[in-house]
């Protein structure tokens, strides 16, 4: 995983490491509620273990979001670029809000922030993202940032059902 630092004036964006475990246990719990969508409903510190090793297999870019008091607001992980062996394309792999610190726009402003980040790679053509079928408000959510669904569900191998979504970066 590369060291990521991405600043504005209200977030700051920051790669995670081992001594920042509990913390993003406690966003976990505070994101059980979207956790229920899939086949872990409860955090756990394996689960975010598991999640931080799968980031760095596929080349992500697992972060902290972080508010300007300095409070650990949420996670976002992202792939910026050679996603599935492609090198035009980014993934959105997850993005969660700590309970607390939703409805204050800072899922939509994280986005923007990455995808800033992602638009000085020129060669990036689109970034995508996967959000479970049964999850209206995280489809709107991609939706409302510019995204399309583009493709119908899809089974994974967690046994979970996702819409693969896209945003094509114009030149």
């Amino acid at each position: 995983m590369t060291d990521i630092l991405i600043k504005s004036r209200s977030l700051t964006l920051r790669s995670v490491n081992p001594n920042d475990t509990e913390a993003i246990l406690g966003v976990y719990r505070a994101c059980e509620d979207f956790l229920a969508w899939g086949p872990e409903p409860k955090a756990s510190l394996e689960m975010v273990q598991k999640d931080l090793e799968m980031s760095r297999q596929d080349g992500g870019c697992f972060c902290g979001i972080f508010n300007t008091g300095g409070q650990l607001a949420g996670i976002i992980d992202f792939v910026a670029s050679g996603f599935e062996g492609k090198m035009d394309i980014a993934f959105f792999s997850l993005i969660m809000i700590a309970a607390p610190f939703r409805n204050q726009g800072i899922g939509n402003r994280t986005v923007r922030l990455v995808e800033k980040e992602i638009r000085k790679n020129l060669g990036i053509t689109e970034i995508r993202s996967a959000v479970q079928v049964n999850n209206a408000a995280a489809i709107r959510f991609w939706q409302k940032n510019g995204y399309r669904v583009i493709s119908g569900p899809e089974l994974q191998p967690d046994s979970t059902t996702v819409f693969r979504l896209s945003k094509k970066l114009g030149k």
